[in-house]
């Protein structure tokens, strides 16, 4: 499966690879036939879809604390 990947040194083997995209399209022998022709032209990003709504800290850190008092509240 073609994906496109981004690396911080591809020199280290070692180094985490973060797949950016999967192209689910690219099938049989016209797929691969159609790989080198790709450009970044062919690519468009956007951050609005890929953003992930987080909790607050200080939310997680109140709910934790809730928690815990009442474990002690209860005698563990």
């Amino acid at each position: 499966m073609p994906r496109l990947v981004f690396s911080t040194d591809l020199n280290d083997n070692t180094a985490d690879l973060k797949v950016l995209a999967r192209m689910l399209n690219l099938t049989g022998a016209s797929g691969r036939n159609a790989m080198p022709t790709f450009t970044a032209a062919n690519f468009a990003f956007t951050t609005e879809s890929a953003a992930v709504p987080e909790p607050s800290t200080l939310l997680l850190l109140g709910t934790g604390m809730l928690a815990a008092g009442r474990r002690w509240r209860r005698g563990w």
